[in-house]
């Protein structure tokens, strides 16, 4: 009986872990869009919900040195969702 109980034991154990595991990750994540919306607003000078490559240059040097690679549709301007979708998939590649 107690051998057929380990293997039971064992994947409650890792199951635990796995969404212990995701519930760290989901948290991490909700951080970073906090940390990433506030140094947006910060940022975004003009209060337009867009920041111009001076704004990122003043507010969000990070973003203003991959400005173009951001602004793939070169409008001249950045959404919070233009960054957060160009990090998604800078993520994605590693």
């Amino acid at each position: 009986m107690t051998r057929r109980l380990f293997p039971l034991s064992l994947g409650l154990l890792l199951a635990s872990v796995a969404t212990t595991t995701q519930a760290m990750e989901d948290s991490r994540l909700q951080r970073i869009q906090e940390e990433l919306q506030q140094r947006f607003t910060k940022a975004d000078t003009n209060h337009d919900g867009l920041l111009s490559r001076e704004e990122a240059k003043d507010g969000m040097p990070r973003v203003y040195k991959r400005y173009d690679d951001i602004d793939s549709q070169q409008s001249g301007s950045l959404s919070l969702e233009d960054i957060t979708r160009y990090l998604v998939q800078q993520r994605d590649k590693h």
